[in-house]
């Protein structure tokens, strides 16, 4: 029960209760075979000067609020880890383009109804993997991690304007 219970605890981030890096490479290897999923990198847009400016307690706050908002926004065909600092990650067996893209553009609206308008945007790519070619997961999250920065750039660009 002791092995059970602490395995269990050990796969959780625990200040934004969503699993965490090690229970994410954990399904990684996991996945196998020519079963479609998709992957969806996030990353905090800012996250540093938000830490600079209010602290980090309020960065911290900013963690916990993009969390629940993951939660609560991603219906539960949606796995969500925190994989680093200020990285996001989402599994799903979801492979219709239309259906992440809501489920991203809900989590981008609830993000900007925040109460708190110091609130941060998040950047995110995704890569869908439909199974009808060879499972290699270097190039599936290099693909999605750079449509994220893709994402990011057009953020900083944007903002210039």
């Amino acid at each position: 029960y002791y092995f059970l219970m602490s395995e269990f605890d050990s796969s959780f981030d625990t200040l934004t209760e969503l699993y965490n890096r090690a229970a994410y490479k954990k399904i990684l290897r996991r996945i196998t075979g020519r079963k479609a999923f998709s992957i969806i990198n996030l990353d905090i847009n800012d996250f540093k000067a938000i830490n600079d400016t209010y602290g980090h307690d309020y960065g911290d706050s900013v963690l916990k609020t993009l969390a629940s908002i993951l939660r609560r926004e991603l219906d539960d065909r949606y796995i969500c880890f925190r994989v680093g600092g200020d990285e996001f990650c989402v599994l799903s067996r979801v492979t219709d383009t239309e259906k992440i893209e809501s489920q991203l553009e809900k989590l981008t609206k609830a993000l900007s109804e925040e109460k708190d308008k110091r609130m941060p945007t998040v950047a995110y790519g995704y890569r869908i993997f439909k199974g009808d070619e060879p499972m290699d997961f270097k190039k599936i999250l290099k693909e999605a991690d750079d449509r994220m920065y893709d994402h990011k750039k057009k953020y900083k660009a944007d903002r210039a304007k």
